[in-house]
């Protein structure tokens, strides 16, 4: 009791006979077992985290790693230590799964993220109740799963909005796919803003349709696009080279804005309008729910969404009549 600190004040163990046994300890050089400490406390207090990319996002400037400093900030208040789960992804198929074995197993649960998850394998695990949170909404068929979330949908609201009062009314929403849950949650705050504005169109783009990528251009100057919503900051800083090298001017010629966080971009070195994401508050909010999960404390699907904000910048202006 004394060695491992479980008495949890249940057991009356004098101040004497703990030091006698500390002494004892000390004398003969031992230690408790870690792994057989956590086996019999039926928790290895690990989290994992699993990214669903080809590599684990370790470089600073990846879009995913601040959700990481966030998971291992409240894991560590939370007196949990973090694994990750790096293997390469060298195959599509690859994933969760090797050789019909959950590899999570080695954490107590896990915080998933990537844009581009198996579903079969979220639906595998909910089915197996191993704890875990995914980072973004996620639906599964079938079962409601732990999700945290950005608020996507207000903060295109107001992206739209700004739009609209500096008088655009034919704009672009260019994405890679708008067929996943953060991109129809841009598009429906884009939709509701426009509600009020019935000569307001938006037009659906996917970037990577236009081979080469200048013919994005062509289309964009023949539909008289005079604001472009860029899904990613990927993507917005592709499309303001793009532009850049047509020669166009931000935001005299054309407004473009980002659906995520972006930094101040080449070639403009402009600061750039787009939506604030806090995404360390969303890695930590997915910790504290995930290690809620592994105690028992709730036993019914979390689904969070946190406020993101829209932030103007110079990339956006005012349409030139």
């Amino acid at each position: 009791m004394v060695l491992n600190d479980f008495t949890n004040g249940r057991i009356a163990i004098s101040e004497d006979t703990r030091s006698r046994v500390l002494a004892a300890a000390a004398d003969l050089g031992y230690a408790p077992n870690p792994v057989g400490k956590m086996l019999a406390q039926g928790n290895n207090y690990l989290v994992g985290v699993f990214a669903y990319h080809r590599v684990f996002p370790y470089e600073t400037d990846d879009f995913f790693f601040p959700y990481l400093t966030g998971i291992q900030r409240e894991a560590s208040e939370q007196k949990y230590n973090v694994l990750l789960f790096t293997r390469y992804q060298n195959t599509e198929k690859a994933g969760i799964y090797n050789n019909s074995m959950n590899s999570l197993l080695l954490a107590d649960g896990s915080i998933l993220l990537g844009g581009n998850p198996n579903r079969e394998e979220l639906r595998r695990l909910f089915d197996e109740g191993y704890p875990f949170v995914y980072i973004g909404r996620r639906e599964i068929p079938g079962c409601q799963i732990n999700w945290v979330a950005h608020d996507y949908e207000t903060g295109a609201a107001e992206a739209m909005e700004h739009l609209l009062e500096l008088g655009h009314r034919r704009m672009a929403f260019v994405s890679t796919d708008a067929t996943h849950e953060p991109q129809q949650d841009k598009l429906a705050g884009c939709e509701q803003a426009m509600i009020e504005y019935p000569d307001a169109r938006l037009i659906r783009y996917q970037f990577s349709d236009f081979v080469p990528s200048k013919l994005f251009l062509d289309e964009i100057m023949a539909q008289g696009i005079t604001a472009i919503l860029c899904d990613y900051s990927i993507l917005f800083e592709e499309i303001l080279q793009l532009l850049y090298q047509a020669g166009m001017r931000l935001p005299q010629d054309i407004s473009v804005l980002s659906m995520t966080t972006a930094t101040n971009s080449l070639p403009y070195m402009l600061k750039p309008s787009h939506i604030q994401l806090n995404q360390r508050a969303v890695g930590v909010t997915a910790t504290r729910i995930l290690v809620q999960r592994i105690h028992g404390e709730i036993d019914h699907p979390q689904q969070v969404k946190l406020p993101c904000q829209f932030v103007p910048g110079a990339t956006t202006g005012p349409l030139k009549r």
